[in-house]
């Protein structure tokens, strides 16, 4: 009867003993800043283009593992400003947006922008910086570097005359050296809007006119 109770008292032991697997997950430490591939950047845009040609091209690298969000570039943002002051002025009132597709990114307008114009904005400038794909608070950006982008102009404007008609009257033999016409070029690179010749079209006339008109 004593080997019995014995042996009674180890198995309720045992199947006393509690057991627990406790699942646990654990997020990875975000550890690093994307970087960018250059500190600035040039970029020229034509008036009748929508992709910016961008000098060095566009990249970012994060040293965090690349098996995990920490380690990937999401996005690209663009701001007016090399700082956090003014939080909604980052992309507001801005004509481009980036693109990221296949891990190559490209600075484009916004597809409510149907084109940028010269005789209104020549350059712009701007500051861009990466972001990796952590979530939440655990996100992290890279430094911004500027980004200057030219728009080229396109031979758009024809020369328009200052007036319709013009009308000189000569004495015989009088030379007019106050006979002149004048015309304007609106194209944002003629920056004094001045023409570079004249042509007198009608044919078999006494009369020749230079460059100054």
């Amino acid at each position: 009867m004593t080997m019995l109770w014995s042996n009674l008292l180890v198995i309720v032991a045992v199947l006393a003993t509690p057991y627990v697997t406790v699942g646990e997950t654990r997020t990875k430490p975000n550890w690093f800043d994307p970087v960018l591939s250059a500190d600035a950047y040039t970029g020229h845009i034509k008036e009748n283009e929508r992709i910016v040609q961008l000098q060095p091209p566009l990249h970012a690298s994060d040293a965090d593992s690349i098996n995990s969000p920490n380690g990937k570039i999401c996005g690209y943002e663009l701001s007016r400003h090399n700082h956090d002051d003014q939080m909604n002025d980052k992309t507001s009132n801005l004509p481009f947006d980036v693109d990221l597709n296949n891990g190559h990114a490209v600075i484009q307008l916004k597809s409510n922008i149907e084109t940028v114009d010269c005789e209104i904005k020549q350059t712009y400038r701007l500051f861009i910086r990466a972001f990796d794909c952590a979530s939440g608070n655990q996100r992290r950006y890279s430094e911004r570097s500027p980004v200057i982008i030219t728009v080229d102009d396109v031979n758009e404007y024809p020369p328009v005359f200052t007036h319709k008609n013009y009308l000189f009257k000569l004495h015989q033999d009088q030379v007019c050296s106050s006979c002149r016409v004048e015309a304007t070029d609106d194209d944002c690179l003629n920056s004094n809007h001045r023409v570079c010749d004249y042509q007198i079209k009608t044919a078999n006339v006494p009369f020749r006119i230079d460059s100054n008109g």
